[in-house]
């Protein structure tokens, strides 16, 4: 289910189908994943999950991966 949310606000901040979006889903294949979106996305994650991201953490949220653990991570020491 969390994943399927972070998938979600991707889809809509890429603009690309959820269906698409693959466990290696990164900023290497995304051909339209610039500074701006890679922003967006962060912003929308925060709204939607009512958290907060350090600068050092929005760094490393490259993929998929790193993006779920992160907000798992943040979600439990709400």
């Amino acid at each position: 289910m969390l994943e399927e949310k972070i998938k979600e606000v991707i889809s809509k901040e890429f603009g690309i189908d959820m269906s698409d979006i693959s466990n290696d889903f990164s900023q290497e294949n995304t051909q339209n994943w610039d500074s701006l979106r890679h922003l967006n996305m962060i912003v929308e994650l925060e709204s939607v999950f009512e958290l907060e991201f350090e600068p050092e953490e929005i760094s490393v949220m490259y993929d998929l991966s790193s993006i779920s653990k992160l907000v798992e991570l943040k979600l439990l020491q709400k």
